[in-house]
């Protein structure tokens, strides 16, 4: 079985060649020697630019857009929401929590990566929200205090039009 499973592995390595290992010199080679009467016949036309990468302003002013999509979402589907609130049994009281994400709390910035791709951060805070209460009903219409605050942090990458997360 070790000797067919070797035999397998070196044939399979001797047929790939070197594109297993990112070489494409020789598909390079082998296509110009294979088709040299198309080069040829048709005109030569000058080898195509790569875009320039969008500006550093652009960018940004996506990533804020992004950003504000990426929080607006999280606020819809964050849970327990105000709307359900989870409730629990402490001791004698009953306890109605539920996390509000803060908009306001939104920042963004653009990093470059040392492969020159842009890798964008999201950053923002929910709130826990805890309400206390003699009974579920009572603890499902008390006021409620803010005892805990998260820091979220998303990460974000650009694949040259978009953000994606």
């Amino acid at each position: 079985m070790k000797k067919t499973l070797a035999c397998v592995m070196v044939l399979g390595l001797g047929l790939s060649g070197c594109s297993l290992f990112g070489s494409d010199e020789s598909a390079d080679n082998m296509d110009a020697a294979q088709a040299p009467a198309a080069q040829e016949a048709a005109p030569q036309e000058p080898a195509a630019e790569k875009a320039p990468a969008p500006a550093g302003d652009k960018i940004q002013a996506d990533l804020d857009a992004t950003g504000r999509k990426l929080v607006a979402q999280a606020a819809r589907t964050v849970q327990p929401s105000k709307n359900a609130k989870q409730v629990r049994k402490i001791g004698n009281a009953y306890v109605a929590t539920y996390t509000e994400v803060d908009p306001s709390s939104m920042t963004t910035s653009v990093n470059t990566s040392p492969s020159g791709n842009y890798v964008g951060f999201v950053r923002y805070q929910e709130v826990v929200y805890e309400c206390r209460g003699k009974s579920k009903s009572a603890a499902l219409a008390a006021p409620c205090d803010a005892v805990k605050t998260r820091r979220v942090n998303e990460m974000l990458s650009h694949n040259g039009k978009t953000w994606m997360y």
